[in-house]
């Protein structure tokens, strides 16, 4: 079937449907940047053993992740990539000791400042923080796991 091309700056749609459309579109479209403003993170009391801990694994997974993809399809560098498969395996098993990180933990007194500034929160700010800090690091843990996926194949 052709379609002719000599009326072609009639509408596909009258007026009338295309300004309901777009009117359920502007709906939605405040809708989610409602919920979008909502959904931001409070960080305010975000508990600093929690925040270091959270930046010290983003640092180190994207420089072995940045290492190991630039040592992936090197022959010359084959040794530093099966270092680098070590060293992602250990940030990824951090990453997963997250969710049982304590305020009593030892570990976390030695990484506190010696001003002794950071507030102990109620279990239940510990907990959503935990919880916060899981969806922070979850696409750190996906980039490590695909990283770790394709060092088994390619070795």
């Amino acid at each position: 079937m052709l379609i002719s091309m000599s009326n072609t700056s009639q509408s596909l749609i009258s007026d009338k449907y295309a300004r309901k459309a777009t009117k359920k579109c502007n709906e939605l479209i405040k809708t989610k940047q409602h919920y979008a403003r909502e959904a931001i993170p409070n960080l305010e009391n975000f508990p600093s053993p929690i925040e270091k801990e959270v930046h010290l694994l983003h640092l180190l997974g994207n420089e072995y992740l940045r290492h190991f993809w630039a040592s992936w399809n090197s022959k010359d560098k084959a040794e530093k990539n099966k270092k680098m498969i070590e060293k992602l395996r250990g940030a990824l098993a951090r990453i997963n000791k997250i969710k049982k990180m304590s305020q009593d933990d030892e570990a976390l007194d030695s990484s506190q400042s010696s001003q002794n500034t950071d507030i102990r929160v109620n279990e239940l700010e510990w907990s959503k923080a935990i919880t916060l800090a899981e969806q922070m690091l979850k696409p750190l843990r996906d980039a490590i796991e695909i990283a770790l996926t394709r060092g088994r194949s390619h070795n």
